[in-house]
């Protein structure tokens, strides 16, 4: 016999309403075409679905095995039915994200470059901002989701943030030839001497130890500049200024990659509480589209790749103690291009870490 699925939902509508006219109304039909429905069937079968009652409706011991048979039947028919749907909508549909000034650097290219060539159908919106404008629009609904720096969005009770996998350590950069790179040992409290260059908003871990180390600088009697001195979201415009500047920015090593290869940044170093942990961010009870689902799996993919990415380049720029930064093989920047940072001195107002 030929499988009718519109006939295996009439009896399933049956066995559960045990009434053929409340049945009749639950799937939208009159009562007389769902009575044909189920007379076709059982023509097929050979045998009666149910004993008619006074009562009710109830499954004969054919109908009963045919009913559990039907319900596994359905139940896949819908699952494959899901499954086209979903890879249509992947294929035709739309995905608008957003990304931090580090996350667009780092991770949402190579997640859009995969997508991309394994999706070509689907219209890709990236937004590169700063966390708040990100807020902004994901509660507008203009995003589906973004990557960001998740301690930013403790205190943001409406959103879910999905932890990506591992941490980011941040270096203090310089162009090459700044005066910090000739020297020999310098504290954290020392980059107050130079303008520094950072984004609007700074993750809490970072910006507390910065600010008791700034304080502690200025009770001590030492002249300090305005933290931060320049506020900028864009990394390709910090890298330029510190490029043709004495001015001091902070980033993860493979965004500042190229300039440390051409010789034209140096790195100054890092310390324990400097690093970024990125995470995707969504509304909560705003279920990801097919299309979104798909493209935040190839976030989580980039994330990975990113980090591997990363150990090579501290494994070429840094010793293993990750303090004493030098080219290593052969590396196109100037030799002693950088130098141990020291901890925090104590007694000067800052903490060494977290």
């Amino acid at each position: 016999m030929a499988i009718d699925l519109p006939q295996w939902r009439h009896l399933l509508a049956v066995a559960e309403h045990g009434s053929f006219v409340r049945a009749a109304a639950a799937v939208g039909l009159s009562q007389p075409a769902l009575s044909r429905s189920i007379q076709n069937l059982e023509r097929d079968l050979g045998a009666p679905m149910f004993d008619r009652t006074s009562s009710g409706s109830v499954p004969t011991d054919l109908g009963r095995l045919t009913i559990a048979r039907a319900r596994d039947l359905v139940r896949m028919a819908d699952e494959l039915d899901r499954e086209a749907r979903t890879r249509r909508e992947v294929e035709a549909g739309h995905v608008s994200v957003g990304g931090g000034p580090f996350p667009s650097e780092m991770v949402l290219p190579r997640a859009a470059a995969a997508f991309t060539k394994r999706h070509p159908n689907v219209r890709l919106h990236l937004t590169s901002r700063n966390w708040e404008d990100l807020l902004r629009m994901l509660r507008a609904r203009t995003l589906e989701f973004f990557v960001a720096e998740q301690s930013l969005l403790d205190d943001a009770k409406d959103v879910e943030v999905e932890p990506l996998e591992t941490g980011h350590p941040l270096f203090f950069f310089a162009r090459a030839g700044h005066p910090l790179l000739q020297r020999s040992d310098f504290s954290v409290a020392d980059l107050f001497d130079w303008s520094i260059i950072a984004s609007s908003r700074i993750p809490p871990r970072v910006l507390d130890p910065l600010l008791r180390t700034r304080d502690g600088r200025r009770a001590a009697g030492g002249t300090i500049r305005p933290f931060p001195s320049i506020e900028c979201g864009s990394v390709g415009m910090q890298i330029g200024i510190v490029e043709r500047s004495d001015t001091i920015a902070v980033s993860p090593i493979e965004v500042v990659a190229e300039g440390l290869e051409q010789g034209r940044l140096g790195l100054l170093a890092t310390v324990p509480w400097l690093h970024l942990q990125y995470g995707i961010v969504r509304l909560v009870g705003r279920p990801l589209t097919s299309a979104a689902e798909r493209f935040r799996s190839f976030v989580v993919e980039a994330e990975a790749e990113a980090t591997r990415e990363e150990a090579r380049l501290l494994e070429r720029w840094t010793t293993p103690e990750g303090r004493s930064l030098r080219p290593k093989r052969g590396a196109a920047a100037q030799p002693d291009v950088a130098r141990p940072l020291a901890s925090p001195r104590p007694g000067r107002g800052a903490r060494s870490g977290t």
